[in-house]
């Protein structure tokens, strides 16, 4: 691979995470738990947990609404591009390309402190094995599995 080419050797874009449209009933569901949560954190006593369970529902809510926005995803020799960030090679520790029914996706370890851990969801028209041959001339592969936490997530719609 010629070093300092900045042209995607391949690109896609995806929506940022899996949207599902929430009807009124979900969100009243939000309400009813989060006032019960709220009224029995008053009635231990704990008002600050209270306010805390009413606003964490009330951002909740407002991020359940919101529609997915289209990212760009690019790979170039030199790094990996996820919308306005770039990622050098020598930022990033390995990779691994999880594979599964309900989505391919691949996940780079970089050196950030937070979050360190990033997972890119792979469109149907990414070969998984190309994608894997590409990053294998750069990146060490790694045997990582997207969170449990992640697919809760990802099924609940978020």
């Amino acid at each position: 691979m010629k070093q300092g080419n900045k042209e995607p050797r391949i690109s896609w874009e995806i929506e940022e995470y899996n949207h599902r449209e929430k009807g009124p009933d979900w969100f009243w569901a939000l309400g009813v738990i989060a006032i019960a949560s709220a009224a029995i954190a008053v009635i231990f006593h704990d008002t600050l947990f209270a306010i805390f369970i009413i606003l964490a529902a009330i951002v909740l809510g407002f991020y359940a609404a919101r529609r997915p926005e289209i990212i760009e995803i690019s790979i170039s020799d030199e790094g990996v591009r996820i919308k306005n960030f770039f990622y050098s090679f020598e930022k990033i520790k390995g990779f691994s390309i999880d594979e599964h029914d309900l989505g391919n996706h691949l996940i780079i370890e970089t050196s950030r402190i937070v979050a360190p851990v990033i997972s890119i969801a792979l469109p149907y028209t990414i070969d998984p094995e190309s994608l894997r041959q590409l990053l294998l001339t750069r990146l060490t592969e790694k045997n990582f599995k997207e969170q449990l936490t992640h697919r809760v997530m990802e099924h609940l719609g978020f």
